[in-house]
């Protein structure tokens, strides 16, 4: 494990130090988005499925 994280590593300080952070910024940008709207959907549309589907209060579930 230790040498597949260290290669890791690597690859991840190779990359900022030849592209630097401006080619990084889309990608974060898109992660926080997406991790942004995964937890709005886990609270709105999990909750209405769960109603929904089997008439228990999303609340107490």
């Amino acid at each position: 494990h230790t040498v597949i994280l260290s290669f890791f590593i690597y690859l991840i300080t190779r990359t900022f130090a030849i592209y630097g952070i401006e080619y990084i910024k889309p990608t974060l940008v898109w992660i926080i988005t997406t991790i942004v709207v995964s937890l709005v959907l886990v609270v709105t549309i999990y909750p209405l499925g769960i109603l929904f589907t089997t008439g228990l209060n999303p609340i107490l579930f």
